[in-house]
């Protein structure tokens, strides 16, 4: 969970900025309404300016202008390595939009990773019905098996 930035100092206001540009960037890239992937793309814009103020400021290194930087978050907050959902406190809106029928998505069966789409989703009973690529047959995968391909 990402702690109010009321009290936090400049450097710790700047690790919050970076890890919410990314929250953002996920739920644009996963949101159903236009409305919606607008206002994320506009709040990440908000968020770059203040991240970039923020390091000029103080001449630090910055998820804009450090590789080694950008990649460190990528990893705290993408699900790149174990897979599944994106590692944020999610509402039931982002996940409902993540794992929305007609999304790609990766996963792994036997240890071999394969691609493919959701064609229908039972979140009460936590799977999905997927169409994996190059195959005919349709998969049955539990949720939390998926990794969206954003």
């Amino acid at each position: 969970m990402i702690t109010k930035t009321k009290n936090l100092s400049p450097l710790e206001f700047l690790d919050v900025l970076q890890q919410e540009y990314y929250i953002s960037e996920i739920r644009a890239k996963i949101s159903v309404s236009i409305k919606d992937k607008e206002f994320y793309r506009k709040l990440m814009g908000y968020k770059k300016e203040k991240i970039e103020n923020i390091a000029m400021r103080n001449q630090i290194d910055s998820i804009f202008s450090s590789e080694e930087i950008r990649n460190e978050y990528i990893k705290k907050i993408y699900p790149l390595a174990k897979g599944g959902l994106p590692q944020f406190e999610l509402t039931e809106k982002d996940i409902k939009n993540y794992y929305i029928e007609g999304s790609d998505v990766r996963f792994l069966i036997d240890n071999k990773k394969f691609v493919g789409k959701i064609e229908t989703v039972n979140f009460e009973k936590n799977f999905a019905f997927l169409k994996v690529k190059g195959k005919k047959e349709k998969r049955v995968i539990k949720l939390h098996e998926l990794t969206r391909i954003l």
